[in-house]
């Protein structure tokens, strides 16, 4: 017989406390990088958006100069 998790991780359960504010729910989050002309463009990651609600992950990636 399996054991039940203990809790699971929902857009429930993503709070933050702001001090101006109050308790607010965490729905999404964004981390943005800039490109380097180190590495090729294809390979760097521009943006990765987290949405807890619809429970994704997505992650786009820089496009080299000409590219659409």
């Amino acid at each position: 017989m399996k054991d039940k998790p203990e809790s699971v991780n929902t857009a429930k359960n993503y709070f933050y406390d702001d001090n101006h504010v109050g308790k607010v729910r965490i729905l999404k989050m964004t981390q943005q990088w800039e490109k380097t002309k180190l590495l090729p463009a294809k390979d760097q990651i521009a943006k990765m958006t987290v949405d807890f609600e619809k429970e994704k992950v997505i992650v786009y990636y820089h496009m080299d100069e000409g590219e659409i």
